[in-house]
């Protein structure tokens, strides 16, 4: 035949010519590989529909000159008949049919088989009448395979070549060696497949030994265009055969490792005792995918996945063959990824995952007696990053990671465990030796950092916890006591140590309590607000009230201070604060319903910090005057000189906007820290409260007094209404009175008391 088609490609031919046969107007066009003049080429052939039957024609328009005059000199389209006049698509189609080789046609990628030929029907139960599509003809593992590696193939490169196994009956299964071919339509999407299969759980016909796997031309294609490693071992684990992908992967010449011993190319952890350990066959002879490092001929491992299958009992094979694919590329992506993750990118450290597993190890080591953790918290980090970036922030990380770890030294472990927190473990360590450790790594931080930003001088709270080795073998347990110290030193200013002890256990376990009971609290209406009159000096009446929030759970009363923080610890002081301004927004308009006389005419509210610095106060302050229907001047808040210290656009812009409504805004407690009288003419206020420190030093101390009548004075001036707090004497009342102040507040005139108490104490 002048045109020498590969088998592979002739029993594709074959194929789309049967189909063909009983389509009018089907044409279509198929890559085939040929020998021409010895030399294998890619060819393109039409097949095309005819009554008298179909045709299957080279063309030859992308050849050259020299190649279709090989072909068939002086023909442009050459017929597939060879030069003796033989109608070979005749002989092939014959072949086809008669071939022991399974061969079918199935439409799209794999959809109800179109075509079969007496091989494929005998061993595999379908008839012409089932629409069977060809993944229901395979196994589990076989329709998986199919799906992630048949089908990516079929589409990219338009065939694949591999091992699959078919369903032959109920119980029983064929595994092959298939070539699938796909084939497209004039638009280019995929018309049908061929599906060539070649048995290999029985005897065949020719040359007997492993060569028997490439002396067939198909199976020479699979093997020598395959990527995977093939190799063929004998009885004694001798490489009989090695495929050329053995060159590519190992870097040993084919030739040169036949009479190796598979096993001496295993790395010595990996290696199996013997061939038999390493192939583990099932009931089918088939192993079970096995990683291995093999010593590749520059020395470096290569991670192989390898199947062995025992076909020693097979005529044509007589050996075990190993399927073995290149995983190397994937393990080592695995081990980055893990090596990421058991390590901090920016510093280089452990990561919390390495930290657990180090201190996990230590407090399970019976020769160890104590084991100490501090958690190192930087200050300020974040403010560090919003006002200079998170490039210097960064870099402030590193740098200080640099000396924690020099300070720590090769005697402890040292990790990252957030982003402004470092954990320093010390086995065999006492409390003593964690404090001194503590102080060392804190005077290392002080030291002034050159960074490219400026210099910084960094300072942080350190908490340290203890554990007894082997006693508490929790390591989360122990960083959570550590957390919990550090907690408390930033509580208690930054920059300084704290130690877990059962005394901050409690406290621990107290704000724990506290905060359970106000969420309850919240839920069921337990929360409520009293009212302290605050009278008018000059007349002596209650003109306003102080709105005192008060917390019930179990019948008891809860201490102001203790639910304040942990409202603000728990993120419930949003929540808490909307539901005190919604009771007091009522109440006023209650009051001011029933007309003069019958409660206070305007309230005092205490805004904290956070809900100060809160971008949603002004909403949620809105939202409450409007539902109770109260006018905005009625509504005074409190706030504190702390607040003001460095305010943030965020605080200043509320203020602006509620002041702009009508809304009061005062200082409270002006006295009790670290007052300035500037801070009465630097802000926009509407009043100011003395706090009740000074005012106790009323007929007292000569310097209160002094304080007393300057603030007064002062506040006057800037046209800020001026209230005493804390008034129990008529010696106080009388000198407040004297001094001109506006308003006092105190148990002179009476306690806090319910809104009806209030009402019956003003109408008294």
């Amino acid at each position: 035949m002048s045109a020498g088609v590969i088998e592979d490609d002739q029993s594709a031919l074959m194929a789309m010519a049967n189909i063909a046969r009983d389509r009018p107007g089907f044409h279509k066009t198929l890559d085939v590989r040929a020998r021409v003049g010895g030399e294998l080429m890619d060819l393109v052939f039409e097949i095309v529909y005819d009554p008298e039957g179909p045709v299957v024609r080279l063309s030859t328009q992308s050849l050259p000159t020299a190649a279709v005059e090989a072909l068939r000199p002086g023909n442009p389209d050459l017929e597939l008949v060879d030069d003796t006049g033989v109608d070979v698509l005749a002989v092939l189609s014959d072949t086809l049919v008669e071939t022991p080789d399974l061969v079918a046609v199935f439409a799209s990628v794999g959809h109800e088989a179109i075509w079969a030929n007496d091989a494929f029907v005998t061993h595999v139960p379908i008839r012409e009448s089932d629409k069977v599509w060809l993944v229901e003809l395979l196994d589990e593992w076989s329709k998986g395979h199919y799906e992630v590696k048949v089908l990516p193939a079929l589409v990219k490169y338009g065939r694949w070549l591999g091992r699959l196994t078919l369903i032959t009956g109920e119980d029983s299964q064929m595994p092959v060696s298939a070539v699938i071919v796909s084939h497209r339509d004039r638009q280019g999407e995929i018309e049908a497949i061929s599906v060539v299969a070649r048995r290999l759980d029985v005897d065949a016909e020719g040359p007997v030994g492993p060569d028997a796997l490439v002396t067939d031309s198909r199976f020479a294609a699979l093997v020598e265009n395959a990527s995977d490693i093939i190799a063929v071992l004998d009885h004694d684990g001798a490489i009989a055969y090695a495929s050329p992908a053995t060159a590519r992967v190992l870097q040993h010449d084919q030739d040169a490792l036949i009479g190796q011993q598979l096993l001496d190319l295993v790395d010595d952890e990996d290696r199996p005792e013997d061939l038999l350990a390493l192939a583990q066959p099932d009931e089918h002879g088939i192993g079970a995918p096995v990683e291995l490092r093999l010593r590749a001929a520059d020395g470096s491992l290569r991670y192989l996945e390898v199947v062995v299958t025992d076909l020693t009992q097979n005529d044509s094979i007589g050996g075990l063959v190993l399927n073995a694919r290149d995983i190397t590329e994937r393990v080592e992506a695995i081990q980055a990824l893990t090596e990421r993750a058991l390590t901090d990118v920016l510093t280089g450290l452990p990561g919390r995952v390495r930290l657990l597993d180090r201190l996990s190890t230590a407090l399970a080591d019976p020769r160890e007696v104590r084991v100490t953790a501090l958690i190192v918290d930087i200050d300020h980090l974040r403010a560090v990053n919003e006002h200079f970036g998170h490039d210097v922030g960064d870099e402030l990380l590193v740098r200080s990671a640099e000396r924690l770890r020099a300070t720590v030294g090769v005697h402890g472990l040292l990790a990252r465990l957030g982003s402004d927190e470092f954990v320093a473990i010390l086995p065999g360590s006492t409390a003593a030796d964690g404090l001194a450790l503590a102080i060392r790594l804190r005077d290392a931080l002080s030291e002034p950092l050159d960074l490219e930003a400026g210099n910084f001088v960094v300072t942080a709270s350190v908490g340290i916890a203890t554990a007894g080795a082997g006693a508490d073998s929790d390591p989360e347990a122990v960083l959570r006591k550590a957390e919990r110290a550090v907690v408390q030193a930033k509580a208690a200013g930054r920059d300084r140590i704290e130690v877990y002890t059962d005394e901050l256990a409690q406290l621990e376990v107290a704000r724990l309590t506290t905060e359970q009971t106000l969420r309850h609290a919240l839920d069921n209406d337990g929360v409520a607000v009293h009212y302290q009159p605050m009278v008018d000096l000059h007349t002596e009446s209650v003109v306003a009230a102080e709105a005192l929030l008060r917390v019930h759970a179990n019948g008891n009363l809860l201490s102001p201070a203790a639910f304040i923080e942990a409202a603000e610890s728990a993120g419930l002081i949003a929540r808490l604060s909307s539901q005190v301004l919604e009771i007091t927004c009522q109440q006023l308009a209650e009051w001011t319903s029933a007309g003069p006389g019958t409660g206070a005419g305007e309230i005092f509210v205490n805004i904290s910090p956070r809900q100060l610095a809160d971008p949603d106060l002004p909403t949620r302050v809105v939202g409450a005057l409007e539902h109770a229907g109260v006018a905005p001047t009625k509504l005074w808040l409190e706030i504190t000189e702390s607040m003001l210290i460095g305010a943030q656009d965020t605080i200043d812009a509320s203020i602006d906007y509620l002041r702009s409504l009508g809304v009061r805004i005062g200082l409270d407690d002006f006295g009790a820290g670290q007052s300035s009288l500037g801070y009465l003419k630097r802000f926009p206020l509407d009043f100011v409260k003395i706090d009740r420190s000074l005012i106790a030093g009323l007929g007292v101390h000569d310097h209160d007094a002094a304080i007393v009548r300057a603030t007064i004075e002062l506040a006057h001036n800037l046209g800020l209404l001026v209230v005493a707090v804390g008034v129990e004497t008529d010696v106080q009342l009388e000198y407040l009175q004297l001094l001109g102040c506006d308003r006092a507040q105190g148990y002179r005139f009476a306690p806090a008391l319910s809104a009806s108490d209030l009402t019956a104490h003003v109408a008294g």
